[in-house]
Protein backbone atom coordinates (compact mmCIF):
# COMPACT_ATOMS: atom_id res chain seq x y z
CA UNK A 1 0.00 0.00 0.00
CA UNK A 2 2.35 2.33 0.56
CA UNK A 3 4.33 4.38 -2.92
CA UNK A 4 5.93 7.92 -3.68
CA UNK A 5 3.32 10.53 -3.69
CA UNK A 6 3.17 13.78 -4.93
CA UNK A 7 1.80 17.24 -3.16
CA UNK A 8 -1.88 17.06 -4.74
CA UNK A 9 -2.78 13.79 -3.02
CA UNK A 10 -5.22 14.87 -0.86
CA UNK A 11 -5.51 13.06 2.49
CA UNK A 12 -6.98 10.15 3.07
CA UNK A 13 -10.91 11.37 4.39
CA UNK A 14 -12.90 8.95 6.79
CA UNK A 15 -16.47 10.66 6.89
CA UNK A 16 -16.55 11.69 10.63
CA UNK A 17 -13.40 13.23 11.14
CA UNK A 18 -12.31 16.68 10.40
CA UNK A 19 -11.96 17.46 6.88
CA UNK A 20 -8.11 18.83 5.97
CA UNK A 21 -7.86 20.11 2.20
CA UNK A 22 -4.26 19.58 1.96
CA UNK A 23 -1.58 16.86 3.78
CA UNK A 24 0.22 19.15 5.42
CA UNK A 25 -2.68 19.80 7.95
CA UNK A 26 -2.31 16.34 8.74
CA UNK A 27 0.96 16.73 9.50
CA UNK A 28 0.28 15.77 13.32
CA UNK A 29 -2.14 13.14 12.41
CA UNK A 30 -1.46 9.32 13.14
CA UNK A 31 -2.39 6.08 11.63
CA UNK A 32 -2.74 3.60 14.47
CA UNK A 33 -3.30 -0.13 13.95
CA UNK A 34 -3.69 -3.04 16.47
CA UNK A 35 -1.28 -5.46 14.86
CA UNK A 36 -1.05 -8.49 17.03
CA UNK A 37 -2.60 -9.58 20.03
CA UNK A 38 -0.21 -12.75 21.44
CA UNK A 39 -1.77 -14.24 25.09
CA UNK A 40 -2.70 -10.83 26.72
CA UNK A 41 -0.59 -8.23 24.85
CA UNK A 42 -1.00 -6.19 21.91
CA UNK A 43 1.18 -4.85 19.83
CA UNK A 44 0.14 -1.43 18.49
CA UNK A 45 1.95 0.46 15.59
CA UNK A 46 2.28 3.68 14.56
CA UNK A 47 2.39 5.55 11.52
CA UNK A 48 1.44 9.33 9.59
CA UNK A 49 -1.87 9.65 8.34
CA UNK A 50 -2.41 8.26 4.65
CA UNK A 51 -2.83 9.97 1.31
CA UNK A 52 -4.74 8.66 -1.10
CA UNK A 53 -3.96 8.06 -4.69
CA UNK A 54 -6.05 8.55 -7.83
CA UNK A 55 -7.90 5.13 -7.72
CA UNK A 56 -8.10 6.16 -3.46
CA UNK A 57 -5.55 3.71 -2.39
CA UNK A 58 -4.20 4.49 1.13
CA UNK A 59 -0.62 5.69 0.35
CA UNK A 60 2.32 6.67 2.44
CA UNK A 61 4.67 9.50 1.97
CA UNK A 62 7.17 7.98 4.30
CA UNK A 63 6.48 4.45 4.32
CA UNK A 64 9.23 4.08 7.80
CA UNK A 65 6.81 3.03 10.56
CA UNK A 66 6.95 5.50 13.66
CA UNK A 67 6.74 3.55 16.40
CA UNK A 68 5.81 0.80 17.95
CA UNK A 69 4.78 -0.73 21.64
CA UNK A 70 3.21 -3.86 23.21
CA UNK A 71 0.70 -3.23 26.02
CA UNK A 72 -1.42 -5.15 27.92
CA UNK A 73 -4.77 -5.93 26.38
CA UNK A 74 -6.45 -4.84 29.81
CA UNK A 75 -5.47 -1.39 29.81
CA UNK A 76 -7.03 -0.92 26.00
CA UNK A 77 -10.15 -2.52 27.08
CA UNK A 78 -10.06 -0.21 30.65
CA UNK A 79 -8.90 3.05 29.66
CA UNK A 80 -10.32 3.11 25.70
CA UNK A 81 -12.70 0.52 24.95
CA UNK A 82 -15.17 0.59 27.67
CA UNK A 83 -14.99 4.26 27.93
CA UNK A 84 -15.86 5.14 24.59
CA UNK A 85 -18.86 2.88 24.51
CA UNK A 86 -17.15 0.14 22.33
CA UNK A 87 -18.27 -2.99 23.36
CA UNK A 88 -15.97 -5.52 21.49
CA UNK A 89 -12.55 -6.43 22.42
CA UNK A 90 -9.60 -5.45 21.08
CA UNK A 91 -8.69 -7.30 17.71
CA UNK A 92 -6.53 -7.38 15.57
CA UNK A 93 -7.01 -4.73 12.68
CA UNK A 94 -8.27 -1.99 14.92
CA UNK A 95 -7.20 1.04 13.28
CA UNK A 96 -7.15 4.54 15.03
CA UNK A 97 -6.80 8.22 13.73
CA UNK A 98 -4.96 10.37 16.79
CA UNK A 99 -5.62 14.24 15.68
CA UNK A 100 -2.94 16.51 17.14
CA UNK A 101 -1.74 19.83 16.37
CA UNK A 102 1.37 18.93 17.67
CA UNK A 103 4.12 16.53 17.43
CA UNK A 104 3.59 13.60 19.24
CA UNK A 105 6.47 12.33 22.01
CA UNK A 106 7.97 8.72 20.49
CA UNK A 107 6.76 5.40 22.11
CA UNK A 108 8.75 3.17 24.75
CA UNK A 109 8.76 0.03 23.63
CA UNK A 110 6.53 -1.44 26.19
CA UNK A 111 3.25 0.76 27.58
CA UNK A 112 1.07 0.26 30.54
CA UNK A 113 -0.66 3.53 30.17
CA UNK A 114 -3.29 4.44 27.02
CA UNK A 115 -3.44 8.14 27.51
CA UNK A 116 0.65 8.96 26.42
CA UNK A 117 -0.05 6.78 23.54
CA UNK A 118 -3.83 8.09 22.19
CA UNK A 119 -3.11 12.10 23.29
CA UNK A 120 -5.07 14.22 20.91
CA UNK A 121 -8.58 13.41 19.66
CA UNK A 122 -8.80 9.85 19.13
CA UNK A 123 -11.42 8.12 16.16
CA UNK A 124 -12.03 4.63 15.62
CA UNK A 125 -11.63 4.36 12.00
CA UNK A 126 -11.22 0.08 11.81
CA UNK A 127 -14.42 0.17 9.31
CA UNK A 128 -13.30 2.15 7.04
CA UNK A 129 -9.68 0.48 6.92
CA UNK A 130 -10.96 -2.50 6.59
CA UNK A 131 -12.46 -1.87 3.25
CA UNK A 132 -9.90 0.34 1.87
CA UNK A 133 -7.66 -2.70 2.78
CA UNK A 134 -10.58 -4.82 0.93
CA UNK A 135 -10.60 -2.71 -2.02
CA UNK A 136 -7.08 -2.63 -2.67
CA UNK A 137 -6.73 -6.75 -2.52
CA UNK A 138 -9.63 -7.22 -5.04
CA UNK A 139 -8.35 -4.07 -6.99
CA UNK A 140 -4.99 -6.12 -6.86
CA UNK A 141 -6.19 -9.17 -8.37
CA UNK A 142 -8.96 -7.90 -10.78
CA UNK A 143 -8.85 -8.31 -14.18
CA UNK A 144 -8.35 -4.60 -16.30
CA UNK A 145 -11.64 -3.95 -17.94
CA UNK A 146 -11.63 -1.28 -20.94
CA UNK A 147 -13.09 1.45 -19.24
CA UNK A 148 -17.00 2.23 -19.96
CA UNK A 149 -18.31 4.64 -22.67
CA UNK A 150 -18.62 8.44 -21.19
CA UNK A 151 -22.99 8.79 -20.35
CA UNK A 152 -24.83 9.81 -23.36
CA UNK A 153 -26.21 13.78 -23.09
CA UNK A 154 -30.01 13.10 -21.64
CA UNK A 155 -28.60 9.77 -20.29
CA UNK A 156 -28.87 9.37 -16.45
CA UNK A 157 -25.32 8.34 -15.02
CA UNK A 158 -24.72 5.68 -12.20
CA UNK A 159 -25.78 7.16 -8.86
CA UNK A 160 -22.81 7.70 -6.17
CA UNK A 161 -22.96 5.57 -3.11
CA UNK A 162 -24.58 6.67 -0.02
CA UNK A 163 -22.20 7.22 3.23
CA UNK A 164 -22.33 4.18 5.52
CA UNK A 165 -19.88 5.28 8.33
CA UNK A 166 -19.14 7.74 10.16
CA UNK A 167 -15.90 7.26 12.73
CA UNK A 168 -17.27 7.78 16.17
CA UNK A 169 -14.42 10.07 18.68
CA UNK A 170 -13.41 8.16 21.45
CA UNK A 171 -12.36 8.51 25.16
CA UNK A 172 -9.33 8.26 26.48
CA UNK A 173 -9.43 7.19 30.65
CA UNK A 174 -6.04 8.27 32.62
CA UNK A 175 -4.35 4.84 34.10
CA UNK A 176 -6.17 4.00 37.32
CA UNK A 177 -3.49 4.75 40.10
CA UNK A 178 -1.35 1.41 41.12
CA UNK A 179 -2.68 -0.06 43.93
CA UNK A 180 -0.40 -1.19 46.93
CA UNK A 181 -0.50 -4.82 48.44
CA UNK A 182 -0.83 -5.02 52.37
CA UNK A 183 2.27 -6.56 53.96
Amino acid sequence: MAGTTTNRRPPWHVPGLPRPRTAARTRWWRYVVLEEIVDDVALLRRWRWPLADERGHLVWEDEEQLDSTTIPVASLREQLYRPSGLERSPRIGDTFAVITDSPSRRWRSHAHNVAPLFSGRVFDVSAEARLAARLAYQGSVAAVLPSAPPPTPGHAGSATAPRRFTAPELTVLPAAPARRSAP
